[in-house]
């Protein structure tokens, strides 16, 4: 059976879940393509790292929006509090909105890393 974590998932995880976990971590990107059943990604954890020095709220729920630092795409983020979960997760280029993939991940993560 093959793993169907994503990259971060798979080392962060690869002892099982820590201790304090309540709930058992579910990859946002089992198939590259984000969806909204997942919980303590850790993908999306180092994305929601960046998130939450920009992130505005609204009754507890909040979102995000992360520029790329080399291009004109952005990240978008939502998501309530800051448990496990994240609802939503997309990639915003030009006129173009569309569900985040793991190659976008790694792309936005690459690109803040140059400028670090």
């Amino acid at each position: 059976m093959s793993d169907k974590r994503c990259e971060w998932c798979r080392v962060e995880y690869a002892d099982g879940r820590p201790d304090y976990y309540g709930s058992d971590p579910q990859c946002a990107f089992p198939n590259g393509v984000f969806r909204t059943v997942n919980w303590s990604c850790a993908g999306l954890h180092r994305l929601r790292d960046d998130a939450e020095a920009v992130e505005v709220w609204n009754d507890d729920q909040h979102c995000a929006v992360l520029p790329f630092p080399d291009s004109c795409d952005f990240v978008v983020l939502s998501y309530y509090k800051h448990r496990g979960n994240t609802e939503g997760a997309w990639l915003v280029c030009d006129h173009i909105m569309r569900p985040l993939t793991t190659q976008d991940v790694r792309a936005y993560l690459q690109q803040k890393a140059d400028h670090e």
